[in-house]
C-alpha cells in the first residue's frame, strides 16, 4: 500500500520551528493549497483525487 501526496499549487510561508528548545529550524506551510492524493495496493490506484482546500506542511533538509 502506497499513499502519495504532490503540492501541485503552493501557497507557502516560512515559518521558525524548534530543535531541542531553539528555534533554528524552517518549515514552509501553505495553509490553502492545490493537492493531488492517490491511493495505491499492489501498484493499482484504489482512489485519487485533488482538492484546492488542503493544507500542507514541509521541511528542507539542513
Amino acid at each position: 500500500m502506497a499513499l502519495s501526496v504532490h503540492l501541485l499549487k503552493q501557497n507557502s510561508h516560512p515559518l521558525l520551528a524548534p530543535v531541542s528548545g531553539a528555534m533554528n529550524r524552517t518549515i514552509h506551510e501553505s495553509a490553502s493549497c492545490r493537492v493531488l492524493y492517490s491511493f495505491q495496493k499492489k501498484g493499482q490506484t484504489i482512489i485519487e483525487f485533488e482538492t484546492a482546500n488542503a493544507s500542507f506542511e514541509y521541511e528542507y533538509p539542513y
